[in-house]
């Protein structure tokens, strides 16, 4: 798959530190299994999408097989293929009466940016009158992504306003993102903006560009920016960044680490604890950067002085034949409920079978509950509202 140099799904980065751009084209390209299984995750929602398959029929013909990403063999879950069905209805809802869409659609933004070969696959586009739709498919856990002034969406926007501007003028454009897996409530972010505002954004991300064309190596570490870098763990800026955020000192300091750290954080100026809380994510970001360079070294047999791969904890113990350590308890006379354990199955699991009776399925949502979430801190940013003075250490437990 070809893949471009100025690559939306890349944009968070390059948008905001010119630099990584060339620096990540001196490191190895990464990937990982949560990527693969996105990927294997992508395919089976397209082939739904494309062939506008329907509930039961999707799950008849996809359940049991498998997509092939780089040399592995992606089982197609259910939540792949439930994941699949909720975008195609986001589609489906998008082009109301009168809308078409295209699904993993190549569009191109070169004119826009002023950069050659500009261009990225959208997952699908659905245009109508006087609007442009995008709606982007994630299928990751484990990061939140919101579709408010999202780059990767605002470049797709453009390439399709370039690649549809025969059905045009567009004066609208929404902007969706499907996370089904979203560790929150709604798996559906949504965000419009104007042609103008459109427009504001492509003069901006212009000016970056032909600053990067021109040979702009600015470095400008930030967490967004530097979460997914290929290159964080050899990044001058990052490091300095880190260095000066632990010791308050340069790179040349941290021989006297022990010296900057004299003192508890107890007593520390407020104003200072505030803005190091602000770099905890992105120190953290790097150490795994550091260590997950590190173990793909020994993993490809190089040496790294002073470590080594070991054996790791053993995983938990399991059956290495179920239905021969069935056969042997029965013979032993065990009875059904000594060799068996039944779990009651999960409110998911309950709203998925009964979501064709919405009478059933409001009475078993009666009888669903749920904890609070624990107190966490937040930048004072942060969209949920502040808890109030009542908690008390005990709550954090």
């Amino acid at each position: 798959m070809q893949h471009a140099r100025f690559s939306p799904s890349a944009a968070h980065r390059w948008l905001r530190c010119p630099g990584s751009l060339a620096l990540c084209e001196t490191v190895p390209p990464r990937t990982s299994t949560y990527a693969d299984e996105g990927t294997a995750a992508h395919d089976v929602a397209n082939r739904i999408v494309l062939e506008d398959w329907g509930g039961n029929e999707a799950f008849a013909e996809l359940r049991g097989t498998t997509v092939r990403v780089g040399d592995t063999d992606w089982p197609v879950t259910d939540a792949m293929i439930h994941g699949g069905l909720a975008f195609r209805d986001l589609v489906l809802e998008a082009m109301g009466e009168d809308g078409r869409a295209f699904a993993d659609q190549r569009v191109e933004f070169s004119p826009f940016i002023g950069a050659p070969d500009a261009f990225g696959t959208a997952d699908a586009i659905v245009v109508a009158e006087g609007r442009l739709t995008l709606i982007d498919y994630k299928y990751g856990a484990g990061v939140l992504v919101n579709a408010e002034a999202n780059e990767q969406l605002m470049l797709y926007a453009l390439g399709a306003m370039h690649s549809f501007d025969f059905l045009g003028p567009f004066e609208q454009f929404d902007l969706i993102i499907h996370q089904p897996r979203a560790q929150n409530d709604n798996p559906v972010s949504r965000w419009s903006l104007s042609h103008d505002d459109l427009m504001a954004f492509a003069d901006s991300s212009k000016a970056v560009v032909q600053g990067i064309l021109s040979g702009d190596q600015t470095y400008n570490p930030g967490e967004k920016q530097c979460r997914f870098c290929d290159a964080r763990f050899v990044c001058p800026a990052l490091k300095d960044e880190v260095l000066d955020t632990i010791t308050g000192a340069t790179a040349e300091d941290f021989d006297d680490v022990d010296e900057a750290f004299v003192g508890t954080l107890a007593n520390v100026d407020p104003e200072w604890l505030a803005g190091a809380m602000a770099k905890v994510g992105l120190i953290e970001d790097w150490c795994k950067a550091v260590r997950g360079e590190i173990e793909r070294r020994l993993f490809a047999g190089a040496d790294v002085p002073g470590y080594k791969l070991v054996e790791g904890r053993m995983g938990n113990r399991k059956w290495s034949n179920p239905d021969e350590v069935a056969k042997l308890l029965k013979s032993w006379r065990f009875k059904n409920s000594e060799m068996y354990e039944y779990d009651l199955i999960s409110p998911t699991t309950a709203e998925k079978l009964l979501k064709h009776s919405p009478a059933r399925l409001q009475r078993i949502n009666a009888l669903v509950t749920r904890s609070p979430g624990k107190p966490s801190v937040a930048p004072a940013t942060d969209k949920k509202p502040a808890l109030s003075l009542g908690a008390t250490a005990a709550d954090f437990d």
